[in-house]
């Protein structure tokens, strides 16, 4: 059960609608503190750094499995390109909006909510665009299409979601963001982190679950163990009983899904579209905690420091209790699934160490950054 992989699938033209996502996320920069919004900045800084340096342990650790990617113009860049360009777009844009939309809710601003709402459309919508021009212009491998979805290019990327060292890391930071909320005992700053939590888990969801249905970019899927792949005639083989059985045994210690031979990617393992509960697990996971848990600290940890302010509202005992209770609920119910479904890894308890003693390096840049501006200012 705890074998589920997120499966990216996709022309690398991709990364050239990220690079326009990043000017629009400059200009909206440039637009903020202009009107003097200074705490959406402070949490965009902190969460830049701190993600980027995710990203780009991610891309070199072979957690992610990924090949070099090609941007419009047939320019050829390495992974870790692809793993900068995502600690603006994945990270440090969705903190920022998540931060603007919190604001706008709290203060019951429901035209700043709607359009935070619909700029987030607009920018996965812009990125979908460019990976349109990428599948109608790209190179199929036919290697991959052995997978039975669209792919086009060299543009792959296979993580097991339920990795102990991913949920480590995961554990970590979620519980250290709901620690700090709840070692300041505010009932604003409950609140305030619950609408930011939200607007993280709409995110995720609309890109995730989009992107799946539109062209199956972004899936969970599963192993089939069995089969192997001759890639001296690029078709699928039969394993036999005993080469099976060892793979099963080293999937379940941990190996990855993928070897990448450049430009190509061979499968070890042929992967599928994971069946309807599997792929709810694997969606509810991402959506709660890959994203929205672990993005808690770069909100709580410059609130804590006093570089960002939250807007002045009383907010009674009963409203603090039922917002404290709907963000632990929704954070350390799914870390519990998490950790379970890890713990079947014959490699859980090394990995999972790893994991939480990699978490603390994020914690630390997050904090030594909005240390460095609390000072500043």
């Amino acid at each position: 059960m705890g074998q589920i992989y997120i499966v990216r699938t996709g022309s690398g033209y991709f990364y050239t609608g990220s690079i326009i996502v990043i000017a629009m996320t400059l200009i909206l920069l440039a637009y903020l503190l202009r009107k003097g919004e200074r705490g959406a900045f402070w949490v965009f800084l902190v969460s830049l750094i701190a993600w980027t340096y995710v990203e780009v342990y991610i891309a070199v650790s072979g957690v992610r499995m990924v090949t070099p990617l090609m941007l419009m113009g047939g320019l050829w860049v390495s992974p870790v390109v692809p793993a900068v360009f995502r600690g603006v777009t994945d990270g440090a844009l969705p903190v920022l909006l998540a931060y603007l939309f919190a604001k706008s809710l709290y203060m019951r601003n429901y035209r700043n909510v709607l359009l935070v709402l619909a700029f987030l459309v607009f920018y996965l919508g812009v990125e979908a665009a460019f990976e349109a021009v990428g599948a109608a212009a790209g190179v199929l491998h036919p290697s991959l299409l052995l997978l039975g979805v669209p792919v086009w290019n060299a543009a792959y990327s296979v993580r097991w979601i339920f990795r102990p060292s991913s949920v480590g890391t995961l554990l970590l930071m979620t519980v250290v963001g709901l620690a700090i909320v709840a070692w300041r005992r505010n009932g604003p700053f409950w609140k305030f982190t619950t609408y930011y939590f939200l607007y993280l888990v709409i995110y995720t969801a609309y890109a995730s679950l989009s992107s799946q249905q539109l062209g199956f970019k972004r899936w969970a899927g599963v192993l089939m163990p069995f089969v192997g792949f001759d890639p001296a005639t690029l078709s699928l083989a039969w394993l036999s009983p005993v080469e099976a059985a060892l793979r099963l045994a080293l999937i379940n210690y941990g190996i990855p899904v993928v070897m990448s031979f450049y430009p190509l990617v061979i499968p070890v393992c042929l992967v599928v579209p994971a069946d309807f509960f599997r792929a709810v697990i694997a969606y509810v996971f991402d959506v709660t905690i890959e994203v929205a848990g672990i993005y808690l600290p770069f909100l709580a940890i410059p609130v804590a420091l006093g570089v960002v302010e939250l807007p002045e509202e009383e907010v009674s005992k009963a409203s603090m209790v039922a917002h404290a209770l709907a963000l632990t609920a929704l954070t350390l119910g799914p870390l519990a699934m998490g950790v379970w479904l890890s713990s079947t890894a014959l490699s859980f308890a090394s990995g999972f160490v790893r994991g939480i003693i990699a978490g603390i390096i994020p914690i630390i840049i997050a904090l030594a950054v909005a240390a460095a501006l609390k000072k500043w200012k």
